[in-house]
């Protein structure tokens, strides 16, 4: 399969000036910084995300992706570390 090289600068040239808002997720999914790993892993799963942020009082306060909850529990239940 070839990239379409002339369809991707017409891509490009369309959004150099775009706001970011003519982009973005509008309706993000976040956790609080006390949701249970678990529950935040099935909620990423059911809503087939990879990462959503971690919010406290209005504010964001970090990022959790669902890499790092598996790496987690790979880590957690190791014999090695």
């Amino acid at each position: 399969m070839r990239l379409d090289m002339e369809g991707m600068e017409e891509k490009i040239e369309k959004l150099v000036n775009e706001p970011v808002s003519s982009v973005m997720v509008k309706n993000v999914a976040s956790v609080s910084p006390e949701m249970p790993i678990v529950e935040a892993g099935a909620l990423m799963q059911a809503k087939r995300i990879r990462q959503m942020p971690v919010v406290e009082r209005g504010k964001v306060v970090g990022v959790l992706r669902f890499r790092d909850i598996m790496w987690g529990f790979l880590l957690k239940s190791s014999k090695y570390v």
